[in-house]
């Protein structure tokens, strides 16, 4: 069947070809427009538009061409007022004619792989990812008898298979899931290569029958290429799937939910007392029996209840570690749960707070249990003696005060930090990196149906950002304000400053840091309340001298303290007179290196503007600027020649050179008889005239021959070749 196209038949397959090059399947990208002046690509990219819904390569290729056509009919227009030059007007009309011909062939590669490809490739991968979505579904979540997702009557939440559940081993299920997957992909790939076999005969049909064995063997290394781009493709979904089967097994997602935050917090609690009870009860244990001991016996009541007071502190102190560290595990273990959950935080919140009364509870009565100890202690022991009883009293309002503080301080500074500031400042970060992804992944697929649905994710994250950073400011307002005084400018500080974001700190070590602070708000309470004791004491009237002494020694303290900060005060004035000099010198260095920047300045816009008006020369005229340049200067020469051959006697030129020939001769010949003078009688140049030398040589007698003759001889031919020389000068200045 004989068809007649604009364009060859053998092109088509070429095409072909280089469709396969670029491996399908793959996205084909075609330059927006040429570089070529005032060239409008919209009627071009219009008439592309309407070869594309073509089904016909012909046609396509007539749609296409006449797009071409179109858009170079009204470049040209534009060119006959822009280019003055034919050759170059030309020239660009080349580079139009290529750049059409490369688009033309990115085009029609892209509509050939959307003809043949693009409808098939996009319905298996949805195929595939169906089928890797039953997999997950069966593989991920309890179902019931109808294949349905079972959820949880509590929580209202799918219910996941949880790690180490009877029946579900993750290995198992894990080779499963692949087993299910390669199936699905070898059907997926069979289905594309059937469907490339059967694309061979429309393609071969574009072609004469003698060319069609020779690209039949092209086109099926083709269709090889296409099977494994497509299936390598096919591979990283795959790949894509399986790594979010792993992460949903394998994350405890079921803790995060209210019904298990129960459980989870529950366990922590009853460990973690269980295990603080079982250290510090033994110790309050052998204290009783201790007191037991005491009463049954008939020893010294005042060595016995001063040893037992010792090892009461002592043991309660280490009481009070083992409660401190078992706070500490507590928030360290609720901190991770905070850092797992992100937005099933509030699910799971009331149950640590009910668990954290738990451990309060738990606490308070073993401090309850030691106070009875205490008191029966002390019922025993203070009337042994005065020195006893002052101690005993001493150590119970030491015991009443400092569980007055920890009942009523720590727990609440704890939490308000760890349910506000934190978990606002981890969902802003979450925020910000969930917008930052789906950002990214908008800007490679803004042109596809998902746009809508990811630009909804954003708006979405944006909220939560502005919502959770507003909370995390407040909080910080608040953490500064109430409990910077007591807790210090140090860790919290550094914690709280403003701009500082979660990589800067551990979790941990923070919540560890924040427990410390408690602790050192307990030391600065304890050091006001003995300063409170000092100023009772010294208000006293028995204790009037020890007051005298203690303030002239403070007095001593403060004085030495001043001469101290007084010496440091006169080496910082002395540091900042040198560094006021150097400064000085330093800005009048400045000033001379700014003004020395400032001529670079002006010459440097001198050169920029010779620059400019180069460039804009080059851009606007490039050769024939420098051509009519040269004309000028070519017609200032020819001016200046012509005036040089009008040689005449009449002319201007003539004239002048006549004039300076004549003062030269004039001044050469008074030059000539100054010189034939000075000869002739002498002078400043030669000392002995002619005449002298003649009546000298008169005067002398030579034998053998006559010597007048001889010099009168001499002096003839001296004065010829002097005649002679300036004749010569004379001649060549006149020429």
């Amino acid at each position: 069947m004989s068809r007649s196209y604009s364009f060859s038949q053998f092109q088509i397959i070429s095409w072909m070809i280089l469709l396969g090059s670029l491996l399908l399947p793959c996205n084909l990208f075609s330059q927006n427009k040429p570089d070529i002046w005032s060239f409008d690509s919209q009627v071009l990219d219009y008439q592309f538009n309407r070869a594309d819904r073509e089904i016909d390569p012909g046609r396509w290729m007539e749609e296409a061409r006449y797009g071409i056509k179109v858009a170079q009919s009204l470049w040209e227009e534009y060119a006959m007022g822009m280019f003055d030059d034919s050759s170059q007007r030309q020239q660009a009309s080349v580079e139009f004619n290529q750049w059409s011909e490369t688009e033309l062939e990115n085009h029609f590669t892209q509509w050939l792989f959307k003809r043949f490809f693009g409808a098939e490739t996009g319905f298996l991968s949805s195929a595939l990812s169906k089928e890797t979505e039953n997999a997950n579904k069966s593989l991920i979540y309890h179902l019931s008898a109808e294949g349905r997702i079972q959820y949880d009557a509590a929580a209202n939440d799918p219910l996941i298979i949880r790690p180490g559940e009877e029946g579900h081993e993750w290995q198992k299920d894990l080779t499963e899931w692949q087993i299910k997957t390669e199936k699905s992909l070898d059907n997926v790939i069979q289905l594309f290569e059937s469907h490339i076999i059967g694309s061979y005969p429309e393609l071969l049909a574009f072609l004469e029958k003698d060319k069609r064995d020779e690209f039949g063997a092209r086109l099926g290394n083709l269709g090889i290429k296409a099977s494994l781009s497509f299936q390598n493709e096919l591979k990283s979904i795959i790949s894509r799937e399986e790594r979010y089967f792993t992460a949903r097994r394998l994350g405890d997602n079921y803790s995060l939910r209210k019904k298990s935050e129960n459980e989870s917090a529950e366990l922590t609690v009853i460990r973690l007392i269980e295990e603080a009870n079982q250290s510090v009860s033994d110790r309050l244990l052998a204290l009783q029996k201790k007191i037991e001991t005491a009463e049954a016996g008939a020893e010294d009541l005042v060595l016995e209840g001063s040893e037992w007071l010792f090892q009461y502190r002592t043991q309660f102190e280490r009481g009070l570690d083992a409660w401190a560290r078992a706070e500490e595990q507590f928030f360290i273990r609720r901190m991770q749960w905070e850092q797992d959950s992100i937005s099933n935080y509030f699910a799971g919140e009331e149950a640590w707070n009910r668990a954290f009364d738990q451990f309060e509870t738990a606490r308070q009565n073993w401090e309850l249990e030691a106070k009875r100890l205490f008191d029966s202690g002390e019922a025993l022991f203070k009337n042994a003696s005065e020195t006893l009883e002052k101690s005993i009293v001493e150590a119970r309002a030491e015991f009443e005060r400092d569980a007055l503080l920890r009942s009523s301080m720590g727990a609440d500074k704890a939490k308000a930090w760890a349910d506000i500031y934190f978990n606002s400042g981890y969902m802003v970060a979450q925020a910000k990196e969930n917008i930052a992804f789906w950002q990214e992944k908008y800007d490679t697929e803004k042109d596809s149906n998902n746009s809508l649905k990811i630009m909804e994710e954003i708006n979405n994250w944006t909220g939560l950002y502005d919502f959770y950073y507003d909370k995390a400011i407040e909080a910080r307002e608040i953490l500064i304000n109430e409990f910077s005084m007591v807790m210090g400018t140090g860790t919290l500080a550094e914690i709280l400053k403003e701009g500082v974001s979660r990589e800067d700190f551990f979790l941990d070590e923070y919540q560890i840091e924040l427990i410390r602070a408690k602790a050192a708000a307990s030391y600065w309470e304890k050091r006001t309340e003995i300063a409170e004791a000092v100023v009772q004491y010294a208000e006293d009237f028995t204790s009037g001298r020890l007051t005298e002494a203690e303030g002239i020694k403070a007095w001593e303290l403060a004085k030495s303290e001043y001469n101290s900060a007084l010496s440091r005060y006169e080496e910082s004035m002395m540091w900042l007179k040198d560094s006021g000099e150097e400064i000085i010198t330093a800005r009048e260095n400045m000033e001379e290196a700014a003004n020395k920047l400032k001529e670079s300045e002006l010459k440097l816009d001198s050169l920029n503007k010779v620059y400019s008006d180069y460039m804009a020369v080059f851009i606007a005229g490039k050769k024939e600027y420098f051509i009519r340049k040269i004309d000028e200067k070519q017609n200032e020469l020819d001016a200046i020649y012509k005036v040089l051959d009008d040689f005449n006697k009449d002319s201007l030129w003539y004239t002048y050179l006549t004039s300076v020939c004549q003062l030269e001769l004039m001044n050469y010949h008074d030059f000539r008889m100054e010189i034939l003078k000075e000869i002739e009688h002498g002078g400043q140049i030669y000392s002995i005239s002619l005449t002298e030398l003649e009546e000298e040589i008169k005067n002398f007698q030579e034998p053998n021959y006559s010597s007048k003759p001889v010099i009168s001889k001499i002096v003839n031919e001296w004065q010829i070749k002097l005649n002679e020389a300036a004749t010569e000068e004379l001649r060549d200045i006149i020429n």
